[in-house]
């Protein structure tokens, strides 16, 4: 089901399929402190032409100056890898 409505949507199966075994997401992780500040509005559609450019997409967050929110998010962020990491060393890096 999941695939089918991948297709329905138009996205791109055969590359995640690729990148899946190979723990690669093609995903960058951009965490800015205030999303209001302008300057952060110029620097994040900078990041995000440039990693599109390199068939890259950006997940964007902002912490509000936060420490806690900011310890959240890069756990979340970082959580998929770890699970990943996990995964293949159990089964034998396969």
């Amino acid at each position: 089901m999941r695939d089918s409505t991948a297709r329905e949507l138009g996205y791109p199966l055969q590359a995640h399929q690729q990148n899946k075994g190979r723990g690669r997401t093609r995903v960058i992780g951009l965490i800015l402190q205030d999303i209001a500040n302008p300057f952060y509005t110029e620097v994040s559609a900078g990041v995000i032409d440039a990693a599109r450019a390199r068939d890259y997409e950006v997940f964007l967050a902002h912490t509000q100056e936060s420490g806690e929110t900011l310890a959240k998010v890069v756990d979340t962020m970082i959580t998929p890898c770890r699970r990943h990491r996990h995964h293949r060393s159990a089964s034998g890096g396969r």
